[in-house]
């Protein structure tokens, strides 16, 4: 795992090679930097502001992959802190935009093991 020292040198690093991208955009790649060193909490509130931003443009195909990828990860960290309820929205969100998206799998995996809804699971 990445440490608390390391982690702030990326941040920091990526806050000023990348100025000039929209705010959503590097909300989200710095929520992907805290996710891929288990740092979860600090991820949930840069996903949540993309989250958002992302919402009028996710049917644009320039965002599109952005979105999901957002959501994903972002479903995942509510998950792995224990707000399955919040996480469960933002699944059904990326369901309900594009039922046959790249995060079906992973609904499908948090039906089975938290909801223990082995019926829709198998959908």
């Amino acid at each position: 795992m990445i440490g608390e020292v390391e982690i702030s040198e990326y941040i920091e690093k990526y806050d000023s090679t990348l100025a000039n991208l929209p705010s959503f955009q590097k909300n989200s790649q710095k929520a992907q930097l805290y996710y891929a060193a288990g740092k979860y909490a600090e991820s949930i509130p840069l996903f949540e502001d993309a989250f958002i931003a992302l919402q009028d443009l996710k049917k644009d195909y320039v965002w599109e992959g952005l979105y999901y990828t957002t959501c994903g990860l972002f479903a995942s960290a509510l998950d792995y802190m224990g707000n399955t309820a919040r996480a469960e929205e933002v699944y059904l969100e990326m369901m309900k935009f594009k039922p046959d998206g790249p995060y079906i799998g992973d609904y499908a995996v948090f039906l089975h093991r938290r909801k223990r809804d082995y019926t829709n699971s198998n959908k």
